[in-house]
């Protein structure tokens, strides 16, 4: 990981990221990629988020790992916050601390930048299921939905769609089943109709 080659350090996240589940040395692996993380070259330390995401149920330092995550979310760089939003799609469920990952996921929620707002909508459905606060996640979605970038707005109602289908197939009795499902549908139609490029909805709807 020595290189001085910013590129050549995107190959190398690259190739842990490949090889990671069947690699013998993981420990040297993951110390490889915590370098990459905190790399000085922000495509570098992207790259190294996406390793991490794919790569985070394998690893043998989840705490340490969950910790360098989070910090990406803070980063100053917004299409590096932007990243590790979309890690924290994938690895949420094997964060050590879900609190704090629940913390920062919020804050990302309302991030200046509405690339990051858009993504954190998309973990917000994504992660759904694992998140400690299924009301506030919902309530701050529908705030989303209101948001002044159209696309920020077609990524909540998606998520929103996407947690009503998670609840109907929890719910208890047929009308519930009936009303999430209702409501699955109407948050994926407003998704699919406030689209203008991007139709994250258009494969439920269909």
């Amino acid at each position: 990981m020595g290189s001085s080659n910013p590129k050549e350090r995107k190959e190398a996240a690259h190739e842990i990221g490949s090889t990671f589940s069947i690699l013998e040395n993981k420990e040297q692996a993951w110390k490889d990629l915590l370098a990459l993380l905190k790399d000085q070259d922000s495509d570098v330390q992207m790259r190294a988020a996406d390793v991490l995401g794919s790569s985070f149920q394998y690893l043998t330092e989840k705490d340490q790992a969950s910790k360098d995550l989070l910090a990406l979310t803070k980063d100053e760089h917004s299409y590096v916050r932007m990243r590790a939003a979309d890690t924290l799609s994938s690895a949420f469920q094997y964060l050590t601390d879900e609190d704090q990952a629940w913390k920062d996921l919020l804050s990302l929620t309302k991030d200046e930048h509405s690339d990051v707002r858009m993504r954190a909508a998309d973990v917000l459905g994504s992660s759904f299921q694992y998140l400690t606060d299924k009301d506030q996640a919902s309530k701050n979605l529908l705030a989303l939905t209101k948001d002044g970038i159209s696309d920020v707005r077609v990524s909540a109602n998606h998520s929103l769609g996407k947690i009503s289908v998670y609840r109907a197939t929890n719910a208890e009795n047929e009308d519930l089943l009936q009303k999430e499902l209702k409501n699955a549908i109407g948050f994926f139609e407003k998704s699919a109709q406030e689209s203008t490029w991007f139709n994250p909805a258009e494969f439920e709807i269909v």
